[in-house]
This record gives C-alpha cells, structure tokens and sequence, in this order.
C-alpha cells in the first residue's frame, strides 16, 4: 500500500475514504507513506496503520537553502499582479514558478500574464495527466517561462533550470514555505518574493522566516528607472 502525498490526502477532505480503504487491507502487507509535510494528522495516521515503521527524511522540515536569497517586496494587495510583473520584467528571461492560493487564481494571473506578453501558463491540480505533462515539457525547455501554480499542483516539479520562485501572497505557513525549494535549486539563488498588503503582514512573514532561520531582505518593488536600467 503506498500512499504519496498523504498531507495532501487529509486537507483536501479524504480522510474517511483513507481510513475506509487502509481498515479492508489485509494485516500481512507494507504500507509506504510520502509526504512532503507531516502534521500531526499524519503522524497520527502512521501511527494507526504501520508497525515498527522506519521514517526516512531527505531535508529537516522546516529548512531552507542558506544559498537562497529571500526577498519581501511590501505591497497593497490591489497591486499583486502589478508586483509580480515588475518582478518578471527584472529578469524576464529566466524560468520562474508563481505560487497563488487556488485554483482560481492560477488560471487567472496565468490570463493576465498572457494578455500582457509573457509566455506564461497555469498548473492546477485539476489538469488531466496528459495536460500537464504538455504545460511541464513546455516550461523545461523554456517555451513557457512563467509557471502559476498552487502549492498541491507545483509538488514534483523537477526542473534544474528553475531559478525564481515567487510568492503571489505570503505563504500559510513554514512547511508550505520550504517545501518547494528542492535540492537541484541549491546554488542557483531563485528569489522567494513575498507580497504584503499591510504592516501586520510583513510581521507575520518576518516571524514565519525567523523561525525557519531565515533573514530577508525587505525592499520596494522594482521601479520602471531599474527595470529599464537592467535591459541596458
């Protein structure tokens, strides 16, 4: 029995078909879990369902590349998408992944991103397997440079030319946060960039980084003078 992604499992509301399914296994089996968090929720779950279980951990939760520049742009929310162009324009060539929130929101900045030029496209965990492996093979060879997508749908994503990450609104949480900085990011310096609407924001995300020992630098959105500064 392998369950991958089985934080996801739990917060998307499949807890009961999860119990439903485990409580009809035969007692002579192995039962391998994955998960890219683990709340204790899953903890709980593993626990209940596996025996003298062996817990295998690639990174500590909650850590992060020290190689990695982590960068707060101040911003009112009314301005996010403004904020995420100027951002893009700074470097408009590299491959860079959006985080949003939902659904909804991915297929509508990847719009708008469209519709002012860049080569952009949405993932969403929604899409047929067809679909997206088209929109990955398309961002891997740089045909679409920016990827929208939310925190479930950009989970194994494995692309070694990615070097921004880009936080449409603050993260949830640490483990949201750290999540998708995969090893084959190290040394390449993707940007993490926050956009708050109010001063309660920022102090939210300073102590979210505080705690994951992280220290951001915390600087005005790139202006039209640096951005037409860096065309050269």
């Amino acid at each position: 029995m392998v369950l991958d992604e089985a934080d996801q499992m739990l917060d998307l509301g499949f807890r009961e078909e999860l119990t439903g399914i485990l409580e009809r296994l035969p007692s002579q089996r192995r039962t391998v879990m994955t998960s890219a968090t683990f709340p204790s929720a899953v903890v709980a779950l593993a626990r209940r369902f596996q025996q003298d279980a062996l817990h295998v951990q690639g990174t500590a939760v909650g850590s992060a590349h020290a190689d990695i520049d982590h960068v707060i742009h101040l911003v009112d929310v009314r301005h996010t998408l403004d904020a995420v162009v100027n951002v893009l324009l700074m470097a408009p060539d590299e491959l860079t992944l959006v985080f949003v929130r939902t659904r909804a929101d991915a297929a509508g900045m990847a719009a708008q991103l469209v519709a002012l030029g860049f080569d952009a496209a949405a993932l969403t965990g929604e899409m047929e397997q067809a679909e997206r492996t088209r929109v990955m093979n398309a961002f891997r060879v740089g045909r679409i440079r920016v990827l929208v997508a939310t925190d479930v749908a950009a989970r194994g994503i494995d692309v070694p030319e990615l070097s921004r990450v880009v936080h449409a609104l603050p993260p949830a949480d640490g483990e949201t946060y750290t999540h998708p900085q995969r090893p084959n990011w190290a040394g390449r310096s993707p940007w993490h960039v926050h956009h708050a609407g109010a001063a309660q924001a920022r102090f939210r995300v300073e102590r979210l980084l505080r705690v994951l020992h992280i220290l951001p630098q915390v600087t005005a959105v790139p202006a039209a003078a640096q951005i037409c500064a860096g065309c050269g």
